[in-house]
């Protein structure tokens, strides 16, 4: 099943433009909304406050709402792999990991017990069957392949052709952004 999502970042556009653009989206048939959580600067509470507008923007207009992370972003706002509840403070549906840790905290992250889903970078192949290894559950894991806002900063077709073959093998899902521009 293909579903199309946005890419939006609350520091950049008011709150009334969020909405509008949300309205739009959803208008054509978007369910989905990306957004990097490391984007805000500010204290725990603000960036809650922030990304929590968004989310409920979001969910109004029938979209999930991935937002990407980092570990700094992850010790700033107080989470480990056993308490990830402050994104769900946030109102995100689906967590995007970049990179992993590479040990048994990405398996915890993966069969957490906040209800969150878990994207992984597609591109990190060996990194995710390694999860798979340990113990992470497979039903709870889409490979995202790395989005950069530039030219030709994509995934060449036959990485992403194997990467994809794993993951179907596997029971999991992928997703690719798409430069509209």
């Amino acid at each position: 099943m293909i579903r199309l999502g946005v890419s939006l970042y609350p520091e950049q556009e008011t709150s009334e433009e969020i909405e509008r653009y949300l309205s739009l989206a959803q208008k054509y048939g978007f369910s989905m909304v990306f957004t990097s959580l490391f984007s805000v600067e500010g204290t725990e509470e603000s960036i809650i406050r922030c990304f929590r507008g968004l989310c409920d923007a979001a969910h109004r207009h029938g979209m999930e709402v991935i937002g990407d992370c980092n570990a700094r972003f992850f010790i700033q706002m107080g989470a480990s792999p056993e308490n990830l509840s402050v994104f769900r403070q946030i109102g995100i549906d689906i967590l995007r990991l970049d990179l992993m840790f590479n040990d048994e905290r990405d398996v915890k992250i993966v069969n957490n017990n906040q209800g969150l889903g878990v994207q992984l970078n597609a591109s990190l192949v060996d990194s995710v069957k390694r999860i798979l290894d340990l113990g992470g559950d497979p039903a709870r894991i889409t490979g995202s392949y790395n989005f950069y806002p530039l030219r030709n900063t994509g995934a060449d077709s036959g990485s992403v052709c194997r990467a994809n073959r794993f993951f179907h093998q596997n029971g999991m899902k992928t997703q690719i952004f798409i430069s509209s521009g």
